[in-house]
């Protein structure tokens, strides 16, 4: 079996680079750097006192999972920003090319769409569970989900700015591929 030259996968870019560049760097890289070392050293904290000492710190695990929930959102807002969410790209090879920024526009005010639910349903959660303690700090369980309204906060802002760059795209029709683009097709049309 002979592919065409129209089914021949077009060249996507490596994003194994070795180049490191602080311009590269944003806000919530610096939170999810500081937030995993501060979760590693509870972590160590948390190891040190059971085994060691034989006298465990009972916060510890339930800050530890906090963290954890709080990096993947942020985590999120980093897959927003460098567009590197799981997606389908296996029915993108169905899409004509011309449907390619149609597609993605859509997909893109899809998902900010639903980032501010999520952002509206968390402010409307916070008020209502101050009065809700975590069950090893006498801390109010609000405050965890403030931080998530602001990691969603983020997720919204890298979301919105990339729906705006896909109908931007869409309406300026530039044949140009572009670094921002939500959709890499596969392969080209005939």
């Amino acid at each position: 079996m002979t592919l065409s030259k129209a089914s021949e996968p077009t060249e996507l870019k490596s994003d194994d680079d070795d180049s490191f560049e602080f311009s590269d760097v944003a806000l919530e890289d610096w939170i999810s750097l500081s937030l995993f070392f501060l979760l590693a050293t509870i972590l160590i904290a948390q190891v040190v006192s059971r085994y060691a000492l034989n006298a465990p710190l009972g916060w510890t695990e339930e800050v530890a999972r906090y963290q954890l929930i709080l990096l993947s959102f942020i985590g999120a807002s980093i897959g927003f920003r460098k567009n590197t969410h799981i997606s389908f790209v296996y029915f993108h090879s169905f899409v004509p090319r011309r449907l390619m920024p149609i597609c993605s526009a859509l997909l893109s005010l899809i998902n900010t769409l639903f980032l501010v639910f999520l952002f509206i349903t968390c402010l409307a959660i916070v008020p209502l569970i101050t009065s809700h303690e975590m069950s090893s700090l006498s801390l109010s369980i609000s405050v965890l989900y403030g931080l998530l309204g602001l990691c969603l906060a983020l997720c919204l802002l890298r979301s919105a700015i990339r729906c705006a760059n896909d109908i931007k795209r869409l309406f300026l029709k530039s044949d140009a591929p572009d670094a921002t683009s939500t959709n890499t097709p596969l392969t080209k049309d005939p």
